[in-house]
């Protein structure tokens, strides 16, 4: 009885973790949260931690089935029925990328399997996006530059914006826009309660950088006053901590050199007793001190005599208590590498929630396609439509020539030489509007009288010329000058020339389709590289799971350019070889009309 209540349990519980949330989303994917010793490797459970969801091209290639502004974005835990707090901070679909933040209740410890949901696909979905709610209630300030008012705000609830920023922002920073100060910029914010450090729960300030020219003495943060505070500065490029009392007592941190190249994090908590520094989530200085109270202005970057920090910064950030080491390493791996998310394959509701998304390797190759990608492959869709029609029209032309031909030449043979014009006929207006087209020729013109023949074409001309010469009674008796027999063999070659143009007529499509189609399908493929591996480097996230959708995605084009170039190269190749023995048969029979002609009238 126990295990069939068990099974029923597993049953249900499979059933609804299979469910589709609602019908209205036509899309959903998964992103695991690794914490495991070879993801991001969190030792502790970190409760209401935000989440940086860097999407792009690699691994979301619905960017083109998403609402404006991604308002359509809905977040929810592993059980897909608990909706998740989120907010959005860029989104670019023409680009295909975006910076997402979810908030994530529980982050728990060496955990491999930890999945979040998003669903996506309802363009007629309101906004939910829920931008304070994405933080802690202890944390009082962050800001990501991505205003589109052109100065940075703060994200929270606690509205801590700029009282003065005379930096600069840049669109492509670590996460989305950022900011550049330089050494004589600051961002100010002014005090306030939430920003106010007290000894009893501490303080976290992080921020990160990417330095430039850094000599001498460089504030990077202080808040406090001359009363006491804390302040983080590059002296030579070194990262220094300073904590000074209010009885004049200082404590200095000597953290370590700086990187002068890429972005790193510096980390600040302050505890009742001890100043830690980190550096991309490693503790690289601490030092006891008193902390007292500390109602200031917080001030990044130059402040009245002090020169300020030189080069780009990103997601600055104040908490009004003391992270733990675990959260700081936690939030390091989070921002800025890629061993925490892992997004899986999208799923759509019509492929059926209940088998996991399951889908062949194909779909999923089309499923990434980018939009540039689409476009080549349209262009070559059109063009190998184009070299289809040619081929078979071309086929049927040539069909019918050879069957014309070989009706004439039968009954040429059996031509008295006394009456080698009986098989001329007038040409009439139809025939003549059809002349110009053998395909229309092939399709719509009679058969009477050998109409799509060239051969008939060229001994048309003959007796149209010989007819001139000699008058209309044609017998053996006419008499042909010399002259008027290098005449007509003119005539005959220049029909000759045009018959080899109407044959070869479209043939250029042919080739254009093999020599243009695999270097189109090269051109999307380099482009799809190209942006895969662009929206890579922006966001960060380098896993194999990343790269390999986009990249086999951009070699889509140059299979669908070889698809466009291999059957017209057949098809060229057989069409070519027919043309030839055409063409060579109506030289023959020049050279045996004008034999016949001179034998008969010389």
């Amino acid at each position: 009885m126990q295990r069939v209540v068990l099974a029923a349990l597993l049953l249900a519980v499979s059933s609804v973790s299979s469910a589709w949330w609602n019908e209205a989303w036509t899309g959903r994917k998964a992103f695991v949260l690794d914490t495991s010793a070879t993801g991001a490797n969190v030792s502790g459970v970190l409760a209401d931690v935000p989440v940086l969801l860097r999407l792009h091209s690699g691994n979301f290639p619905a960017f083109f089935e998403v609402a404006d502004g991604g308002r359509d974005f809905r977040f929810f835990a592993e059980d897909e029925a608990t909706p998740l707090k989120y907010h959005i901070e860029s989104f670019d679909p023409i680009n295909e990328l975006a910076f997402v933040w979810v908030k994530v209740p529980t982050l728990a410890p060496n955990n491999a399997t930890q999945k979040i949901w998003m669903y996506y696909g309802n363009t007629t979905a309101p906004a939910a996006a829920d931008l304070p709610g994405t933080f802690d209630v202890a944390q009082t300030l962050v800001v990501h530059f991505d205003s589109d008012l052109g100065q940075p705000v703060d994200a929270t609830a606690y509205a801590n914006n700029p009282s003065a920023f005379t930096g600069e922002t840049i669109p492509a920073s670590l996460a989305g826009a950022g900011g550049r100060l330089d050494g004589t910029s600051q961002l100010a914010f002014a005090a306030s309660p939430s920003l106010r450090v007290d000894p009893q729960s501490g303080m976290t300030f992080s921020v990160w950088l990417k330095p430039g020219t850094n000599d001498g003495e460089r504030q990077i943060m202080r808040i406090g006053n001359e009363s006491g505070g804390i302040a983080l500065r590059l002296v030579d490029g070194n990262l220094q901590a300073l904590h000074r009392a209010s009885d004049g007592m200082e404590a200095a941190i000597d953290a370590g050199a700086l990187s002068a190249t890429g972005w790193q994090q510096v980390v600040l908590v302050a505890e009742a007793s001890r100043l830690s520094v980190y550096n991309n989530g490693r503790l690289v200085g601490q030092s006891a001190v008193a902390l007292a109270p500390i109602d200031a202005p917080l001030v990044i970057g130059a402040e009245e005599e002090r020169p300020g920090y030189v080069g780009d910064l990103d997601e600055v950030r104040f908490a009004n208590t003391a992270r733990s080491a675990q959260w700081v390493n936690a939030a390091y791996i989070i921002q800025g590498s890629d061993k925490l998310v892992f997004a899986e394959v999208d799923e759509g509701r019509d492929a059926g929630a209940g088998d996991g998304g399951a889908t062949s390797f194909f779909g999923t190759i089309l499923s990434n396609v980018s939009i540039d990608g689409w476009l080549v492959i349209g262009l070559l869709g059109i063009m190998s439509a184009l070299s289809w029609v040619v081929m078979i029209m071309k086929t049927m032309s040539l069909n019918r020539i050879a069957s014309d031909n070989q009706a004439f030449m039968q009954q040429f043979k059996r031509l008295d030489p006394s009456e080698q014009d009986a098989l001329d006929q007038a040409v009439d207006d139809d025939e003549e509007e059809l002349d110009t087209s053998p395909v229309l020729q092939a399709l719509f013109g009679r058969h009477d009288h050998f109409q799509s023949s060239n051969i008939y074409h060229v001994y048309h001309i003959a007796m149209t010329e010989l007819k001139k010469r000699i008058g209309t009674t044609v017998g053996a008796q006419s008499i042909l000058s010399s002259r008027g027999l290098i005449a007509i063999r003119t005539a005959m070659d220049a029909a000759t020339v045009r018959e080899t143009q109407k044959l070869n007529s479209l043939m250029v499509m042919l080739t254009i389709a093999i020599a243009g189609g695999p270097f189109l399908g090269l051109l999307g493929t380099v482009m799809g590289v190209m942006i895969t591996f662009a929206a890579i480097a922006i966001t960060g996230d380098v896993n194999i799971d990343a790269i390999a959708p986009g990249v086999s995605a951009a070699l889509m084009t140059t299979v669908a350019g070889l698809l466009v170039a291999i059957p017209a190269l057949f098809g060229y190749n057989y069409l070519a070889i027919r043309i030839r023995d055409m063409t060579a048969d109506m030289y023959v029979f020049v050279d045996e009309l004008e034999a016949k002609i001179g034998e008969n009238h010389a």
